[in-house]
């Protein structure tokens, strides 16, 4: 059984055109946020595209927030194929590679757009100040801007996760602590 984790309020408001040719959207999701996702791993990034820009899923583990936003390492980048995108509509993108959630550090997910004219939606009610709407483009570089600040809507993104059951890919026999060989895990 699957579940969404989101800050958005599923009710769309506007799209805002943005005029940076690179921009990356965010949620931001800290320890107290994923008590409830531990060991559990995100399998989908949805969002909405407005426009026929190419984009990108990511997720980032390990950020945190102090004078500034710190993103963390970046655990997936996929490029999302222009044959699955439903343009102006709802785009839910499995993951190649899903990311197990560790409930001890914080996690963000979003797209990446790069295009001549990007747009991003946002939410008509909820407002979640630094968690629902990080925004960074091609001129600010690695600086992280609060979209909250400028306008109190968050970004129409939503991770899908599932329950995670690690899966043994082989076996090390020992004997007497010494490694004698190994053998698949079926």
């Amino acid at each position: 059984e699957s579940q969404e984790l989101t800050w958005d309020d599923e009710r769309s408001n506007m799209y805002v055109p943005y005029s940076a040719q690179i921009i990356e959207c965010v949620q931001r999701f800290e320890p107290q946020d994923l008590t409830n996702y531990h060991h559990k791993k995100v399998s989908a990034i949805s969002f909405f595209s407005m426009n026929s820009a190419t984009y990108h899923v990511v997720v980032y583990v390990g950020g945190s927030m102090g004078n500034t936003f710190n993103s963390g390492t970046k655990a997936v980048d996929q490029l999302v194929s222009p044959n699955q995108l439903d343009f102006y509509g709802w785009n839910t993108i499995r993951l190649d590679n899903p990311v197990i959630i560790d409930a001890g550090q914080e996690l963000w997910f979003g797209i990446s757009m790069e295009g001549s004219e990007n747009a991003v939606l946002i939410s008509a009610n909820r407002h979640v100040t630094n968690k629902g709407a990080l925004i960074r483009t091609n001129y600010d570089g690695t600086y992280w801007s609060n979209w909250s600040n400028f306008n109190s809507n968050n970004f129409l993104l939503r991770a899908t996760i599932e329950s995670y059951t690690p899966e043994i890919v082989n076996y090390d026999i020992t004997r007497n602590t010494h490694n004698i060989g190994s053998t698949t895990g079926n």
